[in-house]
C-alpha cells in the first residue's frame, strides 16, 4: 500500500507537507491519518466536510495560505 493512499490529497510545498482529507459524513477513519502522519511527518492535516472545515470554505483558501 502506497502512502499516498492514506490521504485524499497531499500538497507538498518546499519540505512541508499538508494532508488534505475529504469526507462527505461525520465519521472518519483515525488509522489512516495516524499512518499518514507516522510515516511523512506533515505540517498538517485539515479535514474538509462535516467534522472538519466546510468544503466551500475550504474552496476559497489560497492554497499558499495553508503553509
Amino acid at each position: 500500500r502506497h502512502i499516498h493512499d492514506e490521504m485524499d490529497f497531499v500538497i507538498e510545498k518546499g519540505n512541508k507537507i499538508i494532508g488534505v482529507e475529504v469526507k462527505s459524513g461525520f465519521s472518519y477513519k483515525a488509522s489512516r491519518l495516524n499512518q499518514f502522519q507516522k510515516q511523512l511527518k506533515p505540517s498538517k492535516i485539515i479535514l474538509v466536510g462535516k467534522s472538519g472545515i466546510p468544503w466551500a470554505e475550504f474552496l476559497q483558501i489560497n492554497p499558499e495560505e495553508l503553509f
